[in-house]
């Protein structure tokens, strides 16, 4: 549904990635990049193991993944999205409404990934860890410059473990990117956005 969205939206115009944009100049800043343990639930992760892919290794996540819209179907879903609209009221500069657009669960087997890319127009961005381990593949930031370095600042890769029952939140706008799982653990991720109520 998504997909046909975009190509409505967008026609045969592939949409460009803001860092790409020809009037991008670089910027030394700070993002928020948020982490909360807010439980383990299980019932999440037998609800992806049983289920199927339903994006056929379509979108940019090169794994098991569901329909964009779980959380209108599913209660933990839901409570994940409720969760990330908390943490998101907790670190917003000004009070807004928020709202989650999608939500989606993935589970990542040996060998699956996710392209680098970003989720604009989003506000807000979450990967809750329903299942992880130390060796699984963390979710990586590529253009998290070095501190204290000369213009233009050297990249890096800042990256986030997978830690079971760990809510992660950042930018929409931020690119963001899973490496190949490695491990034989089942990294199994709800993921969404939260957008601003009008």
């Amino acid at each position: 549904m998504v997909s046909s969205l975009k190509q409505l939206a967008y026609g045969e115009k592939k949409p460009m990635d803001l860092h790409v944009n020809s009037s991008c100049q670089t910027f030394v800043n700070t993002f928020p990049i948020l982490e909360k343990h807010i439980g383990v639930n299980s019932r999440i992760v037998d609800f992806l193991l049983n289920g199927k892919d339903e994006q056929n290794h379509k979108t940019n996540v090169k794994g098991q993944m569901t329909q964009w819209f779980m959380h209108h179907h599913n209660e933990d879903f839901k409570w994940v999205c409720d969760e990330a609209i908390k943490l998101a009221n907790e670190n917003n500069p000004t009070p807004v409404i928020l709202t989650a657009f999608d939500c989606w669960g993935v589970v990542y087997r040996k060998g699956d990934w996710t392209k680098v890319h970003a989720h604009w127009p989003a506000t807000w961005s979450f990967v809750y860890y329903a299942n992880g381990c130390e060796k699984c593949a963390p979710l990586c930031f590529p253009d998290c410059p070095w501190p204290n370095v000369s213009y233009p600042p050297r990249k890096m890769m800042y990256s986030v473990t997978a830690t079971k029952g760990n809510l992660v939140m950042f930018p929409g706008w931020v690119r963001h990117k899973v490496n190949k799982q490695e491990c034989d653990c089942n990294r199994i991720v709800v993921a969404g956005n939260l957008y601003v109520k009008v």
